[in-house]
C-alpha cells in the first residue's frame, strides 16, 4: 500500500522528513540515484548503512543529515514528489526540468 505526497510548503517538508527519519532511525539503509539526463536513465547505487540525524531546514531547502559523510536533501521550490511504497521503500522523485528527472530510492535493509 502507497502513500504519495507532493510536498508544496515547507511545513509539510518538514513533516515528511521527519517521517523519513522515523522510518530510517537506527536501521540500515542504501539509496539508489537515478538521473535522467545522463545516457538515458543511468542509475548509480550509493550504498549507503549509516544512521540518520536531526532534520535541517534552510530556508525552502529540507535537510537530513546521514552520517558520517552524506546528506539526503530536496528543495521545496522543486515540488518534489515522495511515495511511501512500504516500510521499506521511499521514493523522492524532483523534476529539475523539462527533461530532467532525479529520483532517489531508499532501501531500508
Amino acid at each position: 500500500m502507497s502513500e504519495k505526497i507532493t510536498i508544496s510548503s515547507v511545513e509539510d517538508g518538514k513533516r515528511v522528513a521527519d517521517r523519513i527519519v522515523e522510518m530510517l532511525r537506527g536501521k540500515a539503509f542504501d539509496v539508489v540515484n537515478c538521473h535522467s539526463v545522463f545516457n538515458r536513465n543511468v542509475t548509480v547505487l550509493e550504498k549507503v548503512r549509516v544512521r540518520c540525524g536531526p532534520v535541517v531546514v534552510i530556508g525552502s531547502l529540507v535537510k537530513i543529515p546521514m552520517y558520517p559523510y552524506r546528506s539526503l536533501c530536496f528543495d521545496i521550490k522543486e515540488s518534489p514528489v515522495v511515495v511511501f511504497e512500504s516500510d521499506r521503500q521511499i521514493v523522492i522523485s524532483r523534476k529539475l526540468s523539462a527533461k530532467d528527472t532525479l529520483v532517489k530510492v531508499i532501501l531500508i535493509n
